[in-house]
């Protein structure tokens, strides 16, 4: 899991606008959009079997933020 905030937190110190992740919320994973590489965010993510439609989250917020 280290390695994965790690990518995150470099990605987002590179310019990347934002990574939409899985958190865990008092034991549920629930998407949170983190936008900074300091974010406490980071220390709850979490990967797991669980499925999530991300991919209708990401259309979202391309709609919503087209430049972005």
């Amino acid at each position: 899991m280290e390695e994965l905030k790690t990518i995150i937190r470099k990605k987002l110190e590179e310019g990347a606008d934002a990574f939409l992740c899985l958190v865990d919320e008092e034991g549920s994973p629930v998407p949170a959009l983190v936008t900074d590489a300091d974010s406490p965010d980071l220390d709850r993510v979490m990967v797991g079997e669980v499925r999530y439609p991300l991919g209708k989250l990401l259309i979202e917020l391309l709609r919503e933020y087209p430049d972005k």
